[in-house]
């Protein structure tokens, strides 16, 4: 992944800013405020340590994880995502969670991510109504790896929207299936 930081100004590792919420998530954290607090305990450095397999003195500060987080392109965290699911199914960490004890499944579906009734960037999709109102849509499609037990890695994400002001046809489900097939 590209480090997007000036190389002078680095403190922390690129792999402990990348990690920390993925932390969060698994120590069910809600927000940089509670990371804040938690992060200065002995036991959640420790923990970081052992995950990432790095050394760092300090836990970074959660504004600096997400200043970095905000400058990484979604593409390198995609292909981050994505390089590690494929390192489970080669090192057979999923072998047990297979269908038929042979396949894998990868569901696909649309996930709507935000609404409005206001208009607030280009790229949006349109729902007009009978009434006269439109209904300002975000959506995505995820292609994820399904196991036997319900847990599910995300494996891909494509947006569907709309490419500027002017078009015939409205971005959907179909077409964006055949970009993420690609990935």
């Amino acid at each position: 992944m590209t480090d997007p930081r000036y190389s002078d100004r680095i403190t922390y590792s690129l792999v402990h800013l990348i990690s920390m919420p993925i932390v969060m998530f698994l120590f069910h954290i809600e927000s940089r405020r509670q990371l804040r607090e938690e992060r200065r305990t002995a036991e959640f450095l420790s923990n970081l340590l052992l995950l990432t397999g790095t050394d760092e003195e300090h836990v970074a500060d959660p504004d600096t994880m997400n200043r970095v987080l905000e400058s990484t392109h979604p593409k390198d965290l995609e292909r981050m995502i994505q390089r590690s699911v494929r390192d489970f199914i080669r090192g057979k960490s999923l072998c047990k969670f297979r269908f038929l004890d042979e396949y894998y499944l990868i569901a696909i579906d649309g996930v709507k991510i935000f609404s409005s009734s206001n208009r607030h960037c280009e790229k949006y999709l349109t729902r007009k109504y009978k009434n006269g109102k439109t209904l300002y849509l975000h959506y995505a499609l995820e292609a994820k790896l399904v196991t036997k037990t319900g847990f599910a890695f995300s494996i891909a994400t494509e947006f569907i929207e709309n490419p500027s002001k002017k078009f015939d046809k409205q971005d959907c489900e179909r077409k964006a299936f055949n970009r993420i097939a690609k990935k």
